[in-house]
């Protein structure tokens, strides 16, 4: 039998993960309206992407116990310091609901964070994966051309894998300063 506490638990967790949703339904909808994107359905986005989802939402699950079950003056006097915040609670469903929507973004932030030992932050690189933002499309191109002796035009069709996204950052190669 489950107690109040595990009750209050679950029902927090759906409401987390009913955030981390909203959060994959807006992904899928950027992704439908790209211009350049050959997913044109949001069923499609995330049947391309489930596993990357997964990931992320098991791995956004200690953002939810560290709401749920520590205080942040828990958490102030963890990292040391001796100011306490004067107010009590974590805020109801409405804080964690955006906890869960927020709670993607904080791994992007968290991966990236310069305090974190260089170890510890490459291993989050290295195996958290990150959400596709490169779009892949397959072009492809027809061209007519009519040959100089001849009166039919031929047409030359030829398909290419483009990928496109974010321009990569240009690399320095070290010659100038």
């Amino acid at each position: 039998m489950l107690t109040q506490h595990q009750i209050g638990d679950l029902a927090y967790w759906l409401v987390f993960f009913a955030g981390q949703c909203l959060w994959l339904l807006v992904c899928a909808a950027a992704a439908v309206r790209s211009v350049h994107n050959p997913i044109k359905r949001r069923r499609d986005y995330v049947a391309a992407n489930w596993d990357i989802f997964l990931i992320r939402f098991t791995l956004e699950i200690v953002f939810y116990v560290i709401w749920r079950h520590y205080s942040l003056n828990d958490f102030l006097a963890l990292i040391g310091q001796t100011w306490r915040v004067p107010f009590a609670g974590s805020g109801g469903p409405v804080a964690v609901f955006f906890l869960g929507f927020g709670a993607d973004s904080l791994i992007g932030v968290v991966s990236h964070w310069n305090k974190l030992p260089d170890g510890l932050r490459s291993w989050i690189q290295e195996r958290i994966p990150q959400v596709p933002q490169q779009i892949v499309a397959d072009v492809e191109t027809k061209t007519t051309i009519t040959p100089v002796n001849s009166d039919q035009p031929a047409t030359e069709t030829k398909s290419v894998t483009q990928v496109l996204g974010p321009i990569p950052e240009p690399q320095d190669k070290g010659g100038t300063k």
